[in-house]
């Protein structure tokens, strides 16, 4: 059975929303260079989709008392390098009543043949892509790879997206704005690009932070996000901005790290602390919760 690296989970519970929980599958075929991620390396322990539903359910019995979750979102890395390992993955948490699913993708190996089958599969699931940049030279320097698949991406997911996901907007285009990198014409490009399917795509203008040793652009004012919204609306009605918050404060979270990369996120703990007052994560390894006999 194939095995896929898994660097840690996250479950957070959240008043209004539920529980929900965030799986990174390791490894990517880009090598984005603001990119701080642990799975981008494909770092982690080699878990099996059964192997690694099962330490979701016994991290449910130890968090919420054996409590399942509603909400599962799969990201990365890039979590299709393997279809297979998505779709088994997806069905399996289907199987223990997951009624909610998000990917976060690049979009790169995102094809008609994979929508459909998903489509087929009658899960309720939302796509947020990730487009780097629309000028094709902006985003090989930036990423290492070519950007047709990513663009070709948002046609089919206007053409199927209403039929993977029934309770909002039918998938999500986010673009970190990185002004050492590109300006507001290339925000412009993306959004006039988007509209060409429908006004209606939700369009999430993130800011750049430069922690973790990734000074490629320093990140972008208040006001700086503001131009770039004004600038996305003249075509798209749905635009959202949003600043740079490594916790929700809404959230309660709680991650299962890999023991392989305890040392890593130790290192990772210290330096968000400089940052951010408040960081402070709880966790536990996941050795911790396999052996967990209460």
């Amino acid at each position: 059975m194939e095995k896929r690296k898994i660097s840690q989970i996250t479950f957070a519970e959240h008043p209004d929303q539920g529980r929900k929980c965030w799986i990174p599958l390791s490894g990517c075929n880009f090598d984005c260079k603001g990119c701080i991620s642990l799975s981008k390396e494909g770092t982690g322990r080699l878990l099996s989709v059964d192997e690694l539903i099962d330490l979701v359910i016994k991290s449910c019995k130890v968090l919420y008392k054996g409590e399942k979750i509603k909400r599962v979102c799969i990201t990365g890395g890039e979590p299709l390098l393997s279809k297979d390992y998505f779709i088994l993955l997806i069905n399996k948490f289907k199987s223990i009543s997951v009624k909610k699913f998000e990917l976060s993708t690049n979009g790169y190996f995102l094809d008609g043949e994979l929508l459909k089958e998903l489509c087929a599969s009658k899960i309720d699931l939302l796509v947020k892509l990730d487009m780097k940049a629309y000028t094709n030279e902006i985003h090989k320097e930036y990423t290492g790879q070519d950007n047709t698949n990513v663009l070709n991406a948002v046609v089919l997911l206007s053409k199927y997206g209403s039929k993977l996901h029934k309770s909002g907007p039918e998938f999500v285009v986010r673009t970190v704005y990185m002004p050492d990198i590109f300006g507001l014409d290339e925000i412009e490009k993306i959004a006039k690009y988007l509209s060409k399917e429908t006004k209606n795509i939700c369009f999430r203008i993130q800011q750049f932070s430069p922690i973790h040793g990734k000074n490629i652009s320093r990140r972008p004012t208040f006001d700086e996000m503001l131009k770039a919204y004004n600038v996305a609306r003249k075509y798209l009605e749905n635009v959202i901005i949003s600043t740079y918050l490594p916790t929700r404060p809404e959230y309660n979270y709680v991650e299962i790290r890999a023991d392989e990369l305890i040392d890593m996120f130790k290192e990772i703990d210290r330096e968000s602390s400089t940052v951010i007052e408040s960081w402070n994560v709880k966790y536990f390894t996941m050795n911790q919760i396999l052996k967990w006999e209460k």
